[in-house]
């Protein structure tokens, strides 16, 4: 009940115009905070096999509250519409100036008319009215990769989706995102 009401509350944050309170928090332990996603799922997930997959340096200049939000709503998904039973795969990697989180599942090809619009609000991965959530977490989940001055995308096929959060890792990068606040070493942007 919480997680809904957080969810509605993000969702009025961001359609009224404001931002969703993204505080950079210079050094931080992303492995640490990815660690702890994963645990909290795999408490409440216990049929999924979970692995992970880390490659990055480590601290990373991040809100670590609203990337474990981010990653919890992607691995929340994954276990609801994966094969149940199935394995999540989650993979953090630097890749150039960029860090890149994927979490993969299976469980059947997304269409491209619902992958049009997953991250709209109110929408849903598929087109029935199975009750699994109001349908915010994607739209919440962009919100916040947008925040970072990243992004986030799909790929579904052959009955596997991956969805891939891209976030700047330059502190050049980062200062360039307006409306941030950062706690640390790096300058708040104006």
């Amino acid at each position: 009940m919480a997680k809904l009401i957080d969810d509605v509350l993000d969702f009025a944050r961001a359609r009224m115009g404001g931002d969703l309170g993204i505080k950079l928090k210079a050094e931080t332990n992303l492995r640490a905070v990815l660690f702890q996603t994963v645990e909290e799922m795999r408490i409440a997930h216990q049929e999924v096999k979970w692995v992970e997959d880390y490659d990055f340096d480590d601290p990373v200049t991040c809100d670590p509250a609203r990337i474990a939000q981010l990653v919890s709503n992607l691995l929340g998904n994954a276990a609801t519409h994966g094969v149940p039973g199935g394995t999540i795969h989650i993979q953090a990697r630097d890749v150039g100036s960029t860090l890149k989180i994927s979490v993969a599942n299976r469980g059947g090809t997304i269409p491209a008319q619902i992958r049009a619009r997953l991250f709209e609000p109110f929408s849903r991965t598929r087109d029935d009215d199975a009750p699994d959530g109001l349908g915010l977490g994607l739209y919440i989940a962009k919100q916040i990769a947008t925040g970072h001055g990243g992004d986030i995308d799909v790929m579904s096929r052959n009955g596997e989706t991956t969805f891939t959060v891209t976030l700047p890792r330059g502190r050049e990068r980062l200062s360039l995102v307006s409306g941030l606040t950062v706690v640390g070493e790096l300058k708040a942007s104006a």
